[in-house]
């Protein structure tokens, strides 16, 4: 569902074309992110006789190569690509395709999840509820030693597997939230607690960083 709607474009024309009249058809090529799913539009043409319209249905398709269903990394700027036995070479796409591919796909994941410390955690609570289990998963990957207790470097990686972009040093009200004592890990059973009394994290949050802001003025007038 996060994917829905995105989708990634590329300009593309017949590989070896037969006839005269394909030599300067293009074609624009759509991989929906959400489905692995494919479409070609062939744009119309002027004084080409080419009306344009629908060349291929949106559908997965097979990459020769591998044997697999096709995905987003198979499809870049340059490659030759086989769809429904017709063969294409891309040579152009948009510039979130461009991203999308340089970056491994993490592009688009910060665009989905760079919310706030407090959309987190309300997100956190909607998970808790909903799936329960996908959250204990998570927790468990990460507790590599079955010890029962994650580590924060640990915990924010767990926030990095379930899709969550944030930076260590703006999560420091978050870590506190879920380690009151400031032991340096994380329980399950602290895991849990935390998402569970986390409509109250927004008061907490504004709390933390009051008396953060206390200490380092604080500080400052007594280094003078």
């Amino acid at each position: 569902m996060d994917l829905q709607g995105k989708a990634m474009r590329m300009l593309g024309k017949f590989e070896d074309p037969t006839v005269q009249e394909d030599m300067d058809r293009k074609f624009v090529i759509t991989f929906y992110l959400s489905d692995d799913t494919i479409s070609i539009f062939e744009p119309p043409q002027q004084n080409s006789g080419i009306i344009g319209g629908k060349f291929l249905e949106r559908s997965q398709m097979m990459n020769p190569t591998t044997g697999e269903n096709y995905v987003p990394f198979d499809l870049d700027v340059g490659v030759c690509v086989e769809l429904n036995k017709y063969r294409f070479r891309i040579l152009d796409c948009d510039e979130f395709t461009r991203k999308y591919i340089a970056s491994k796909g993490e592009y688009l994941r910060s665009q989905l999840y760079k919310v706030s410390l407090n959309g987190i955690m309300k997100d956190l609570q909607k998970r808790n509820e909903e799936a329960k289990e996908a959250l204990r998963a998570a927790f468990r990957i990460m507790d590599e030693d079955r010890s029962g207790n994650i580590t924060h470097m640990e915990f924010l990686q767990t926030l990095k597997h379930l899709h969550y972009d944030i930076d260590i040093e703006d999560a420091e009200p978050l870590l506190a939230w879920f380690d009151p004592e400031w032991k340096g890990y994380i329980s399950y059973a602290e895991f849990c607690d935390a998402i569970v009394r986390s409509p109250k994290f927004p008061e907490f949050q504004k709390r933390f960083l009051a008396e953060k802001e206390r200490e380092q003025t604080g500080s400052r007038t007594s280094n003078r």
